[in-house]
């Protein structure tokens, strides 16, 4: 078995508490590769630990590129943030640092921890365009608020004290990296396994399905969310088969209706759709359904969020919901994901700047009919 994790970072940044040239990103990485490769499990060694030294070494489009690739074929990405965006090729605005962490972030959210050592690095004044980067870059992390693994160093600045404890809060964020992949891998082994579920589910009309993947997702949906309209559909296939898709269709072109039914009427927060996907999922399918690509498109293991800005539309793409343990855990997963980014007050608001869109919409109507 081998773990690939990469460490990402710049490489040229000095550390303040050593006055040698030679201390810098560079040789702070070669030193942790080493250490780490030194692990064992079961007798043989298992952590392969990837850094841009050992496959790149020039600045050039191609080593761009090529980090970006070592991101997707690790299991774990850890980002040294020094302050960098890093640098980037003549005609690209994201730093490679930037662009490292974006891609981690688009495999998935756990797939990636961040070690704030700012107030550890001499970071000189950048030109202009690199500042510009950085600014972007500072943007973009404190959105993702990523910290979940802040370090802080405490007792003496030596180069020592400072390697060996940064040592070990890696070696504690890998460990704690495996034990989330064997658990998740747990669950899904349970949720998707040839059991006699999935093999019920997999033998279902889409009727049958549709009506099954709705009754094990509602009373979720409605327990927490009490004061805010939602729905809740299926696609009792990939959103790839049209005649799967149809079942969900775009319901939000009937929102206007949705409000003004029932115990509806009385909330002023929502819609806000639910959609739980037998198979699988994708951006693209999902700004296809909306009939704007000029979206917001969050991914993660649960599926995907969409975010409409100017009409305030939102969606969850529940995707692989294929027996009922599966649907609650994919269910459970965007619960997870949308507390763990402090997505919640962001969706609540946006539930109310669509309720206020709506409503002005409905009276509009009232208006234009007398």
């Amino acid at each position: 078995m081998t773990y690939k994790v990469f460490i990402s970072s710049r490489n040229n940044d000095t550390l303040k508490f050593d006055t040698d040239p030679k201390s810098n990103l560079t040789a702070l990485r070669l030193y942790l590769k080493e250490e780490l490769e030194k692990e064992f499990f079961f007798g043989k060694d298992f952590l392969e630990i990837s850094i841009n030294e050992k496959f790149a070494t020039d600045a050039t489009n191609d080593s761009y590129n090529q980090c970006l690739k070592e991101i997707e074929e690790a299991d774990h990405t850890i980002v040294l943030l020094s302050g960098s965006a890093g640098w980037a090729p003549p005609a690209v605005d994201i730093g490679i640092c930037h662009a490292e962490m974006a891609r981690a972030i688009e495999l998935s959210q756990k797939q990636l921890s961040i070690l704030n050592l700012k107030d550890f690095i001499n970071y000189t004044d950048p030109d202009t365009k690199q500042k510009k980067r950085d600014e972007n870059f500072e943007k973009y992390v404190m959105e993702r608020n990523r910290f979940n693994h802040d370090f802080k160093l405490k007792g003496d600045w030596t180069e020592g004290n400072f390697k060996v404890q940064l040592l070990a809060n890696i070696k504690d964020i890998i460990r704690k990296s495996i034990e989330k992949r064997i658990e998740f891998a747990g669950i899904a082994y349970r949720a998707n396994g040839g059991g006699q579920k999935m093999l019920e589910w997999k033998a279902m009309s889409y009727e049958v399905r549709n009506r099954e993947i709705i009754k094990m997702l509602k009373p979720m949906v409605d327990h927490d969310y009490t004061d805010i309209i939602t729905t809740v559909m299926a696609v009792p296939d990939s959103m790839s088969t049209p005649e799967a898709l149809s079942f969900a269709g775009r319901v939000f072109l009937t929102d206007q209706e949705t409000i003004q039914k029932g115990s509806f009427s009385t909330l002023t927060k929502g819609p806000l759709h639910f959609v739980g996907v037998y198979g699988s999922v994708t951006e693209s399918q999902v700004r296809k359904l909306l009939g704007n690509p000029d979206i917001v498109a969050m991914k993660d293991d649960f599926g995907i969020y969409v975010w409409e800005r100017t009409l305030n539309i939102q969606m969850v793409f529940l995707s692989k919901c294929a027996t009922p343990e599966a649907t609650k855990t994919q269910y459970n997963l965007f619960t997870i994901w949308m507390q763990a980014n402090g997505m919640k007050d962001l969706i609540v608001a946006r539930t109310e700047a669509r309720h206020l869109i709506l409503r002005a919409l409905v009276e509009a109507g009232v208006l234009l009919s007398k």
